[in-house]
């Protein structure tokens, strides 16, 4: 009896010290970790195929020696090979990375190992790739009843799709002018980027078997140039909702839809408009020719 109560006391006093012991080294090992502040600044970079590159400016207090900084993103996709931490404190305050490490078992930290001269605030900028940010582009044309001058209206759809709110956010897309805009988690946003009026258009027809069968296909023809009082910028791909006004009804009247391509500044837009009932098309072989006719010895031509 006395020996099972002498191992009970003996076992009880290994676990608690074991326990003691790897609470110690665990309040070790978390010695010095920081976690990020929130954001100051952030500029996103946004592709068309749901992914953006993502920039953000911190500040966080480091003191003298090493320090571990932790930054965490929970449920997010970023593509951890592409994060880069960069210190944009002054050249006195020595600021060197070490490392970047992952946690074990973690998919949504990363750890850096930070070496400072001297303590003090030290800010930083992370950039990295990430999914779950997109756009498309919407346009909107209405064509005056006369068929001679159109308005145009053209959009960014920008959505959000990831658990991240971005506030007050630095948004570039393309070629467009960078936008600062606040994004909810999950939320799309419409903003509008180009209004033009009095285009001058021209109705062209075009008939191709290949592509429109025996049919005659209506177009609206105009240039994206400053003379045309489009400006000086490229548009982006998007479909286009073609519209045309009724005065007759007061209205207007839709057309169709249409895609446009990437067009340059200069280049030549052609919407497509539905095919024609007016025109017909009567087609005519004027004249034929065989080339690269081959002939045996006798003459005859081989097929």
């Amino acid at each position: 009896m006395t020996n099972r109560r002498f191992y009970r006391i003996t076992l009880f006093c290994f676990l608690f010290v074991t326990l003691c012991v790897g609470t110690v080294f665990t309040g070790w090992a978390r010695v010095g970790l920081m976690t990020l502040p929130v954001r100051e600044e952030i500029k996103i970079k946004i592709d068309r195929n749901m992914s953006a590159l993502v920039q953000e400016t911190r500040t966080i207090a480091v003191k003298q020696g090493r320090n571990t900084i932790e930054f965490n993103w929970p449920n997010m996709q970023i593509d951890f090979n592409t994060v880069q931490l960069q210190s944009l404190a002054d050249a006195k305050m020595g600021i060197k990375v070490l490392s970047m490490s992952i946690p074990p078992a973690s998919k949504s930290s990363l750890l850096w190992e930070v070496e400072s001269a001297q303590a003090g605030e030290m800010p930083m900028k992370l950039i990295y790739l990430t999914s779950g940010l997109g756009w498309i582009c919407h346009y909107i044309a209405l064509i005056e009843e006369t068929e001679d001058r159109l308005s145009l209206e053209a959009a960014i759809e920008v959505s959000n799709r990831t658990v991240e709110e971005y506030k007050d956010t630095v948004i570039k897309v393309d070629v467009i002018q960078p936008m600062t805009k606040s994004l909810k988690a999950g939320e799309s946003k419409k903003i509008t980027f180009l209004t033009v009026a009095n285009v001058p258009i021209e109705k062209g027809y075009i008939s191709d078997p290949n592509l429109f069968g025996d049919a005659v296909a209506m177009q609206y023809i105009f240039k994206n140039d400053e003379k045309s009082g489009m400006g000086a910028s490229m548009l982006l791909q998007g479909k286009v909702r073609i519209y045309k006004k009724d005065a007759a009804s007061g209205g207007v009247g839709f057309i169709g839809e249409d895609v446009l391509p990437y067009v340059p500044n200069g280049g030549e837009i052609r919407l497509y408009a539905g095919t024609s009932r007016d025109i017909e098309v009567e087609r005519k072989v004027m004249s034929s020719k065989r080339v690269n006719v081959r002939r045996d010895k006798k003459g005859r031509t081989v097929v």
